[in-house]
């Protein structure tokens, strides 16, 4: 039976019959090896702890692996200029920036934060410092936007700028304050009224939709979806050119803002592609009276300029065809009918204030105005039902 040593011995013979033939080491490292060898392999403790050593050495390289990565991620971290406050004790972490604030100051605006704080790092009457996680829920420059705003309020104090009441909104929203989400979500919707009267005073479209509509979605601002939805169907390609790629429009909406044009595309060419040709003007010679009764109507054919002027004075219309070359002059020669397409409440208003000439009779020219009131009314009523489709 070989004995436990006998290895090692037979280990340092081969070593020393290697240097004999290649000349590659002195005897005293041979020996010393071989001393080293023999002494350990005969030693039971002193083998131990050996391999106890080599069993720790790769525990204690990853902890340094780990702390220099920690250290590394650390350094990729940059504190923010400005609100990395001397005092602070509550740190957030948000796309690679830090801030630290006042816990108070959070607790005192967010009721689900303060929750949060409750029992949570006390030291007698003093919170200890702690790390909040709002990734995923707020952006550093939204997050910065509302501390800016806490810390010069006097510059807000006349108007804020769409954009950053928007951003103000996402943090407001992110962090759980609701009382400044609500008195700013006010003064964002008082920027897009949701009333066809106010709509329609504004004849230029906000350029901004499409991130409102965006905003509207991630924070549940049902009210903006209204307007913001019929200003985007008006506008080329939707405006969705605006919005940057972390933005996008979700494929239901999509749906909705293509239903939406198509509609609002068909009010406007039944409203203004020509004269509806159901059209009958009681005041016209020749019109059925009301007990079925009546002179036969009058030719298509252009009457004569003395015509024109006595259709005036006897309040009655023209003929259909002075009356088709009418309404192709002051609706598509104008370039109404173009610039108006798929915006038909703004048309129709547009239509409205025509100075219509007399190739209508007055009575027809308010029936008509009335009549586009109404159709307004309706399309207006319309867009909320393509809303709530699913």
């Amino acid at each position: 039976m070989a004995r436990p040593g006998d290895k090692s011995v037979k280990a340092v013979n081969q070593k020393r019959v290697a240097d004999l033939l290649f000349g590659s080491s002195s005897g005293s490292e041979t020996s010393s090896v071989a001393s080293d060898v023999t002494s350990t392999s005969s030693d039971p403790v002193k083998r131990t702890r050996r391999k106890r050593q080599s069993s720790w050495e790769p525990e204690a390289a990853m902890k340094r692996v780990k702390s220099a990565g920690a250290k590394n991620l650390t350094e990729q971290l940059r504190k923010h200029e400005r609100f990395w406050l001397a005092d602070g004790n509550a740190i957030i972490e948000l796309d690679g920036i830090l801030f630290r604030v006042h816990q108070s100051w959070l607790a005192q605006h967010s009721q689900r934060i303060a929750a949060s704080f409750h029992d949570k790092g006390k030291s007698g009457d003093k919170f200890e410092q702690t790390k909040l996680d709002l990734r995923g829920k707020l952006k550093a420059i939204d997050f910065e936007t509302l501390l800016l705003f806490y810390d010069n309020p006097g510059d807000y104090r006349y108007a804020i700028e769409p954009r950053t009441l928007m951003s103000l909104i996402r943090a407001a929203t992110g962090l759980g304050f609701d009382s400044d989400r609500t008195w700013l979500v006010k003064e964002l919707e008082a920027l897009w009224p949701s009333s066809l009267e106010e709509l329609i005073a504004n004849p230029e479209p906000h350029l901004d939709s499409p991130e409102v509509a965006v905003l509207a979605r991630m924070c549940n601002i049902d009210g903006l979806l209204k307007p913001v939805f019929y200003n985007m169907a008006r506008m080329p390609g939707f405006g969705l050119s605006e919005l940057e790629e972390s933005e996008q429009i979700g494929r239901a909406d999509m749906l909705r803002l293509i239903r939406i044009r198509e509609y609002l595309s068909d009010m406007w060419v039944q409203a203004a592609a020509r004269e509806d040709p159901a059209f009958v003007c009681q005041n016209l010679q020749g019109a059925p009276s009301s007990d079925g009764e009546g002179t036969p109507a009058p030719s298509d054919e252009k009457p004569a300029l003395g015509f024109i002027a006595s259709a005036s004075v006897a309040s009655s219309c023209l003929s259909v065809t002075a009356r088709r070359e009418a309404w192709a002059r002051l609706v598509y020669d104008s370039g109404i009918f173009t610039q108006y397409r798929y915006d038909p409440l703004r048309g129709l208003t547009a239509l409205i204030n025509i100075k219509w000439t007399n190739a209508w009779c007055k009575d027809c020219k308010e029936k008509r105005k009335a009549d586009w009131h109404i159709m307004q009314g309706s399309i207006w009523e319309k867009v909320d039902e393509y809303l709530r489709e699913d």
